[in-house]
Order: structure tokens, then sequence, then C-alpha cells
């Protein structure tokens, strides 16, 4: 199947009051979190950012659990928000992460996905920390929830080298902003199926290895709970090898 397929049934809510001109676009793609009750906390923590300036990208990958009255709902308080709606399911979060990047309209663009929650001014320090220094992206640390009663530890903590990342993914995904000319000079995430579980670490990797400048920023973003998640894309499909 090539890309442009899953696109098919794609319909765009933007509000008209919607800003022209936001400084980060944040992108979300969602599936099935309502269900959880992991949304509604997921959200909130977006529209609390003490950075106001953004619109809120949330693809909606053919949830079928009220989803899609939650998101609705909000986007009527609240015009950042932007919402793009599948009635079919890909299964493939490469896909609708990379239909968020093509729709932002902000010059840098930021992720979080529907299982974390941010810390409040975790938009304003990362921005500070990109315009302070000539980087591509910016990334900083990442609570990781674990199941029962197994501690937490952070992603992101490690120090950043080339040998340690083609072991081992040290960066959160949840917890980045990056320049839109990133993804023009390096590419976007790929959306094979083969990689659906690892496909934020080939394009860490890729990038890297292109030349793309990384900083970090030693604070936590916040908490990623989809590793404490039996519906977790973590938990439900196999860690392919990465060759």
């Amino acid at each position: 199947m090539r890309f442009e397929e899953f696109l098919q049934d794609q319909r765009v809510l933007r509000d008209e009051r919607a800003p022209d001109a936001p400084k980060v676009s944040v992108v979300m793609p969602t599936y099935c979190r309502n269900q959880e009750g992991l949304l509604r906390e997921c959200v909130n923590s977006v529209l609390a950012q003490t950075m106001g300036d953004f619109e809120y990208v949330i693809i909606d990958d053919g949830s079928a659990d009220g989803t899609e009255d939650v998101i609705r709902d909000y986007a009527r308080k609240d015009p950042r928000i932007v919402y793009v709606r599948h009635d079919r399911n890909s299964g493939l979060p490469a896909v609708r992460t990379n239909e968020g990047i093509l729709l932002a309209r902000a010059p840098r663009v930021a992720f979080i996905f529907d299982d974390n929650v941010w810390v409040p001014d975790l938009l304003e320090c990362l921005m500070a920390r990109m315009d302070a220094e000539a980087t591509d992206a910016v990334y900083c640390n990442t609570e990781m929830l674990l199941p029962g009663d197994k501690p937490s530890f952070l992603l992101g903590q490690w120090p950043f080298t080339e040998e340690l990342l083609w072991t081992l993914n040290t960066i959160p995904n949840g917890g980045c902003l990056f320049r839109r000319e990133f993804f023009e000079k390096y590419g976007l995430y790929d959306p094979h199926l083969i990689l659906r579980r690892i496909c934020d670490w080939d394009l860490w990797l890729r990038s890297y290895c292109q030349g793309a400048r990384f900083a970090h920023l030693d604070k936590v973003s916040g908490t990623e709970r989809g590793t404490a998640s039996a519906y977790s894309i973590g938990n439900t499909v196999t860690l392919d090898y990465k060759v």
C-alpha cells in the first residue's frame, strides 16, 4: 500500500478561529485511549501549557471508544485543536504521526502521545533551549511507568553517544521539539510494518548519521504510561531487531 491510501478517509476539522501562524505544532496520534481513561489527562496537560502559542493536531486513527466525542468537545472549546478523523484504523503509528507533521503549520514541531502527561512548562523550556543554541532537535527526560509495583525509570538521562544509540533508544519520543527543517532534511518516520514499534529510534539513527544535531535538556517532560498499559503497542507488538 502507498501512504496516500491511508489518507482517503481523512477529515480535517480546523476551527476558523485557529491560529494562522502558531509558534509550535503539537502532534498527537491517538487510538482508543478513552477506554483506559488516559486521553483526557493527556489532552489537559497540553492545553495547560504555560507557552500557549501553539496548535494541537490530534490524529484519530479510527477510535471506536468515544474518543471522537471527547476530542470534538475539546475542539469546540479550544480553537487551537485541529481534529483529524479517520474511520479506518491503519495500525501504523508512523503513518498518523507523519500525517500530523504534514498538516502542521508551525516552524517547530513537538510530539505527545496519548499515554503521556506533560509538565506545565515543558513547551516553554524546550523552546528556550532551542532558541539558545543552533540545534535541530531538543529532547529531555521522560518518566517511564512500568506495570505492577516495578519502579519507574527516566528515559533520556543517559549521555547521548552514537555507540549507545546503536544499542538503545535513549531519546523519549514524547519529550522532543524539532525544527521543521529537520523533517525536510532527514525525512519522516518510516511507516513500514516491521518498524512500527521502533520507528522513532530508526529516525534518530538515520538523522544522526546524516549530521542532525540533538541537544539534551536535563528536565523531566512528564510521564509515559503506555509501558504500564496492556493495550500499548510496546506491550502488544514484538520488538523487531534493528539491522
